[in-house]
């Protein structure tokens, strides 16, 4: 097997020689390595597996302390410069200027007098029945419109132990990678989908089923009746698979139906340096029911 073209900079000409060493035989390994522009192998000659021959020193070491030229920061500098200039205009051409598209939810409840119906108002006052404050919505709109910490303080929320957090973020640049505004993503499901329903109905299952056992799927009448329940509202037609034990409560994408619920990788130990870390989690109490009423569930 043979490679050619190996650019060394920033490389560690050991780690390379140890890889390839012990990846290919020397019989079968041909390399001709291409130094940065501004270090000068003495040859190029490529390595023909005699560990004792003039070219593996020459290939995969180089002289720092006979060439000059490993003190050109300068050049490194300019490198450097170039590099950083390419992935700035990589992401500037990556990022989609036109708006995300948007569901329409939040202008068609509006019309409907019921504003900020289906959007985010956690945190923000509530009325008896649960609905958004109209008031309370529209300052945090302003806000967000405004983009200030001093906009966001006057924000009216809804007076619980429930904060918004760190709302400013979402202003912020990114310096390494592309920015965030610049990515674009489907937008969620209208309220009024098929999609939203199956959703919510399979949220509600999943609070009736989770103190049954994954490997208890397969035997258990609750686990029946909920896969009978969101075929029925559609869930194939929406997700392109049909609800079993084996695929219940599990992602639409390639793959996910695949093996047991829970990942076997979760249930080994993580080795952090010298320190084991157990993959245990504390599991609540069985038959505990939380946000029960509108009380603790705005608060």
């Amino acid at each position: 097997m043979g490679f050619s073209a190996i650019p060394l900079a920033g490389m560690d000409f050991r780690k390379l020689f140890k890889l390839l060493w012990l990846r290919f035989s020397p019989e079968k390994l041909s390399v001709t390595v291409l130094p940065p522009p501004y270090l000068e192998p003495k040859t190029s000659q490529p390595f023909d597996g005699d560990s004792h021959s003039h070219s593996l020193r020459d290939i995969c070491m180089f002289d720092y302390s006979c060439n000059p030229k490993h003190l050109d920061f300068a050049g490194r500098r300019e490198d450097a410069r170039t590099i950083r200039d390419q992935k700035r205009d990589d992401a500037f051409e990556a990022f989609d200027p036109c708006p995300p598209e948007t569901n329409g939810d939040e202008q068609r409840f509006e019309q409907m007098g019921f504003p900020g119906f289906a959007a985010f108002t956690k945190a923000l006052a509530h009325n008896a029945n649960g609905l958004v404050d109209a008031n309370s919505f529209k300052s945090l709109l302003d806000a967000i419109q405004a983009g200030t910490q001093a906009a966001f303080e006057q924000v009216q929320l809804g007076g619980g132990k429930r904060l918004l957090a760190n709302p400013l973020n979402a202003y912020s640049f990114q310096a390494i990678g592309n920015d965030s505004h610049g990515a674009r993503m489907a937008a969620a499901p209208a309220f009024n989908s098929r999609n939203t329903a199956v959703d919510m109905v399979e949220r509600y299952w999943m609070a009736l089923c989770r103190d049954i056992p994954f490997d208890q799927y397969a035997n258990s009448g609750l686990i029946r009746a909920a896969c009978d329940d969101l075929n029925n509202l559609g869930f194939e037609q929406e997700f392109g698979f049909a609800c079993t034990p084996q695929t219940l409560f599990r992602g639409p994408y390639a793959g996910c139906e695949v093996g047991p619920h829970v990942s076997q990788f979760l249930l080994q130990d993580v080795p952090f340096g010298n320190q084991p870390i157990q993959q245990r989690q504390r599991y609540p109490q069985p038959g505990y029911d939380y946000m029960t009423d509108l009380d603790s569930w705005s608060q």
